[in-house]
């Protein structure tokens, strides 16, 4: 019987394949479906056991639970794929992956891009990782039910970051750069990654540094191919404690291997900052060294080491490592201590758009003073006063000066003066920003003054006055020449770039809107040529200026702009006329007569250039009679 049965099986088997090569000659696929659906339906309960007796055990199983699936209130019926069709899925998606591992070393493949004909292809990193992602998403429901029926015994992702980086850019010419390229992996792609390599989510199978010691030295391999660092930190952060401190004595056993020397010698290195914040948790120690040795390289890991220490009272050495802190800070020379009595950090720090670094500078300088308070170094704890108002908001003009101000005991004198100095010089820079003046010139002085005049009071007033009309002085010989030789500033600023810090003075003087109700047009140039929203810096210079005399000081930049304006006017160019008519029109709001001779020049020499007389007419202008263009 039993020779029998397998003549039967072996002669089924020629048949079966006959029979289905027909039927996929005679049939489309949607035949086909529809076929084998009405020949399930059509069996009753005896033909199906028969029909399950036919196949493998495997398929029988899976067949069965398709037919008779286990149903839960309100939810739709579901079935975990066999083997076979995991194997297949699992095959087909790995299929997937390596076509686009393949596609990323052609010469000619889908990732090497090219924005226009002229310029050279690049390689684009960005799309590769979009494709990895969708297919890591796909990948990794499966991983359960793959470990479960053995179907990849042995397999490794690890060595597919491998493969990948190797086959990475390795088709493309010369030409195409992708030395330069980085594959930042997202984060399907690496929680894929950790949870095969760990056996699953949560804590790993196994040692626990083990698998981060693996990640870090796979990751300094490879040139070009990045995990993502957040999706890292995210799921050691599930595991319990025991395993994050198997990880940090790990690490502080094996940090002088080149790949841990490697990660933790940077410390904005993904890798350092995943090491110190499991080391703040697990073994403070060790996160006390790694924040020391880094000082260097990033300032902020003094913070929470100098605050320990100044709880313990150890000022000699919380003094040692603020010092490095604000070397660093700085960017000082090794053997440099930053005085805090005669360098203001506001000036040299550029921390405005980088609100938590700038808190901890803040910190740091609460610190600092804490020390000069214990220690009685009583112009040291003032200076740090001054230093801590300025890092906050250099441009809160009162605070500042009350602050100098309170410093009146003799002994603190210098170390005012050195910090109004810094202070002066951090206000002129923000105030000329785009000027292309001298920060000494006479055309500049006034903003110095301006400073001086408002810590000193009424005393340096004169001093002021004087520096203002010295700039109207060199502003009209400074018109004498021709200022229009700059195209780009003509269409950037609407001005000569040089009469900037003039146009910023008459802007401050004018807080009561004087100038811009007698001149509109010029208040609008000149405030468009500024180029920015007015700021607080603005305010509280004009408020000076309030307090200063500046009414009597308009007067004289009313007179100044009434005598000079039409010299600002720039001969019609070849094409362009909108600004040069505006300048025009400002110039009659404030001297008529003057410019009514211009528009006579312009009668006599551009008479046929009919759009500079179009733009004429436009702003409302009388055009000169005998002008053949209008």
């Amino acid at each position: 019987m039993a020779s029998r049965k397998h003549r039967v099986t072996a002669r089924g088997t020629k048949e079966d394949a006959e029979l289905l090569a027909r039927l996929r000659a005679g049939l489309a696929d949607a035949e086909l479906r529809d076929v084998l659906l009405a020949s399930l339906r059509a069996h009753d309960e005896a033909g199906r056991a028969r029909l399950l007796k036919r196949l493998q055990p495997d398929t029988a199983a899976v067949l069965l639970n398709v037919l008779y699936p286990a149903r839960r209130a309100g939810a739709p019926a579901t079935v975990a794929p066999g083997k076979a069709k995991l194997r297949q899925d699992w095959d087909a998606l790995w299929a997937e992956w390596n076509d686009c591992v393949l596609e990323s070393g052609l010469e000619d493949g889908r990732y090497i891009q090219q924005e226009h004909h002229w310029e050279a292809p690049y390689f684009c990193a960005d799309s590769l990782a979009h494709d990895l992602e969708a297919i890591a998403k796909r990948m990794k429901p499966l991983f359960n039910q793959v470990r479960g029926e053995g179907i990849a015994v042995g397999f490794s992702f690890l060595e597919q970051l491998r493969n990948l980086a190797q086959e990475l850019g390795s088709g493309p010419p010369e030409y195409v750069d992708h030395e330069s390229t980085e594959l930042l992996l997202g984060p399907e792609v690496t929680s894929c990654v950790l949870e095969w390599e760990a056996g699953g989510p949560g804590a790993p199978r196994g040692d626990p540094f083990a698998l981060v010691d693996a990640l870090c030295k796979l990751e300094a391999g490879l040139d070009h191919v990045f995990l993502d660092a957040k999706t890292v930190a995210r799921f050691v952060a599930t595991w319990p404690d025991a395993a994050q401190q198997a990880v940090v004595v790990g690490v502080e056993r094996e940090r002088r291997r080149p790949h841990w020397a490697n990660a933790l010698a940077r410390p904005h290195s993904s890798w350092f900052q995943l090491v110190l914040g499991l080391a703040r948790r697990c073994k403070p120690d060790f996160h006390t060294t790694l924040s020391v040795a880094s000082i260097g390289e990033d300032w902020t890991l003094a913070a929470p080491v100098v605050s320990a220490l100044l709880k313990r009272r150890d000022h000699a050495t919380a003094a040692s490592l603020l010092a490095a802190a604000f070397r660093s800070m700085l960017r000082a020379p090794a053997g440099t201590e930053w005085d805090p009595r005669s360098v203001l950090l506001a000036r040299h720090l550029h921390l405005d758009h980088d609100p938590r670094r700038k808190a901890v500078a803040e910190r740091l300088l609460r610190a600092q003073r804490t020390i000069a308070e214990r220690l009685r170094q009583d112009d040291t704890g003032a200076a740090l006063e001054v230093q801590a108002i300025a890092l906050r908001d250099p441009e809160d003009g009162e605070a500042m000066i009350a602050t100098l101000r309170a410093m009146g005991a003799p002994k603190l004198h210098r170390v005012r003066d050195e910090l109004l100095a810094e202070w002066r010089e951090l206000i002129v820079g923000r105030t000329l920003r785009r000027s292309r003046n001298p920060r000494t010139s006479a055309l500049t002085d006034w903003v110095p003054a301006l400073v001086n005049a408002a810590v000193e009071g009424p005393a340096a007033e004169p001093a002021l006055h004087r520096s203002v009309q010295r700039a109207l002085s060199q502003a009209a010989k400074d018109l004498k020449r021709s200022l229009w030789s700059d195209s780009y500033a003509l269409h950037r600023w609407g001005q000569p770039p040089e009469l900037l810090p003039l146009t910023r003075l008459t802007l401050d003087l004018d807080a009561s809107g004087r100038l811009q109700r007698t001149a509109p047009t010029l208040h609008r140039l000149l405030s468009q040529s500024d180029g920015e929203q007015p700021s607080r810096l603005d305010r509280v210079r004009q408020e000076w200026f309030v307090r200063l005399g500046g009414a009597r000081l308009l007067d004289d930049v009313i007179a100044f702009w009434r005598e000079q304006v039409h010299s600002l006017v720039p001969a019609p160019g070849p094409t362009e006329y909108g600004l040069c008519v505006e300048w025009l029109v400002a110039t009659r709001e404030l001297a008529p007569e003057a410019g009514d001779r211009i528009l006579a020049e312009w009668a006599k020499e551009h008479a046929r250039k009919r759009n500079l007389w179009a733009a004429v007419r436009e702003a409302g202008l009388r055009i000169p009679p005998g002008v053949k263009g209008a």
